[in-house]
């Protein structure tokens, strides 16, 4: 247990090992825990110190290359879309895809599939009918 009291204090996350990050975390906690708003993602942080959640923020921008903010509360994830790209290049699982494809719009999801048909993206037997 001494390295969770290393990096715990009164109950938040102080510290994060961007050792122990990597695309695979970053996909599955979005899967898990992000929640749809109006014009965003939202993902709480409650159980990080402010200090920890900028360390997160900022290592995902490093690995995705997608904006995220975070305050107090919450993390907010604009570019989802770009999410459901970066997941497909990856290959990431079906389960994972689909709970990215639920966050999109009707439009977006029209666009998404508009952009996956083009020749140059090489996806053209994914079937996204899913809805």
């Amino acid at each position: 247990m001494k390295p969770v009291n290393d990096w715990t204090f009164d109950n938040k996350i102080i510290a994060i090992s961007p050792s122990l990050l990597n695309m695979n975390v970053y996909m599955l906690w979005i899967s898990l825990f992000a929640e749809q708003r109006k014009n965003f993602i939202r993902i709480p942080n409650s159980h990080l110190s402010n200090e920890a959640a900028l360390t997160l923020a900022n290592l995902f921008e490093d690995y995705t290359g997608i904006s995220i903010t975070t305050n107090n509360l919450q993390f907010a994830l604009y570019g989802i879309k770009e999410i459901v790209v970066l997941a497909l290049k990856l290959k990431r699982p079906h389960y994972e895809i689909y709970r990215f494809l639920e966050f999109l719009s009707d439009n977006e999801y029209t666009k998404l599939i508009h952009l996956l048909s083009n020749e140059r993206f090489g996806l053209r037997r994914v079937n996204f009918e899913y809805r």
